[in-house]
């Protein structure tokens, strides 16, 4: 009745075997719901249904639960088996489950970065909370991935890979302007709009000037 501390829990896993923790999730009582799926967790390997029981609680009205449940979401033997649920949480209003929602994917390591990518294909609004930040998060690791999202014939996966680049710093675009400049003339004028402030960032870095100065129109123009 309780929240009882990970290392006790892990310590009596042989006690609580997986089909009573699954019921566990569906318990009245707040502390066993939390209990029940940071244990599931510990256990590992977890399949998509068990995964997915453990994301309904990413919607629990208890932002204890939440927090478990992202915890618990580790244990996934496959991370594509709740990563879109994760994702959609890492918006949630408490700072505490987004930071262990950001644990949870983080913890994957750069294997979850081409699923990350693919994840950008969605309303800018959505990808600014949900994805970006996480893929940020692995900096250096990501910038490839990123880059390569650039030609995607989706605007919203090219705008947000731009989003990304931003995100990750001037060093980031600088060595990437020759690629980011070439979407200059981009036929989508949001992916326009974030090409220009990424050259902007670019510019400001650098203290060089975007477009090459033009010749006088007339003799004695520049007086």
């Amino acid at each position: 009745d309780d929240l009882v501390d990970p290392k006790l829990l892990k310590k009596n896993l042989k006690t609580m075997p997986i089909a009573r923790l699954m019921a566990g999730l569906r318990s009245s009582k707040l502390a066993v719901r939390a209990n029940s799926a940071v244990a599931l967790g510990l256990h590992g390997k977890l399949d998509e249904g068990s995964c997915m029981g453990i994301a309904v609680l990413l919607r629990d009205e208890s932002s204890a639960v939440r927090g478990a449940a992202a915890r618990g979401l580790q244990g996934a033997a496959d991370p594509t088996f709740s990563l879109d649920k994760l994702l959609i949480a890492s918006a949630d209003k408490a700072p505490s489950v987004i930071a262990d929602v950001a644990e949870t994917v983080h913890a994957r390591g750069a294997a979850i970065i081409p699923a990350l990518v693919a994840a950008l294909q969605r309303d800018p609004s959505e990808a600014d909370t949900q994805v970006v930040p996480h893929l940020v998060a692995f900096g250096k690791e990501a910038e490839k991935p990123v880059i390569e999202a650039l030609g995607h014939d989706d605007e919203r996966v090219r705008a947000n890979a731009i989003a990304t680049l931003i995100q990750l710093g001037g060093s980031t675009l600088i060595a990437h302007q020759d690629r980011i400049r070439e979407m200059i003339s981009d036929p989508s004028s949001v992916v326009c709009k974030l090409v220009i402030e990424a050259l902007s960032a670019v510019d400001r870095r650098e203290g060089t000037s975007l477009l090459e100065p033009r010749k006088p129109p007339t003799p004695g123009f520049g007086d």
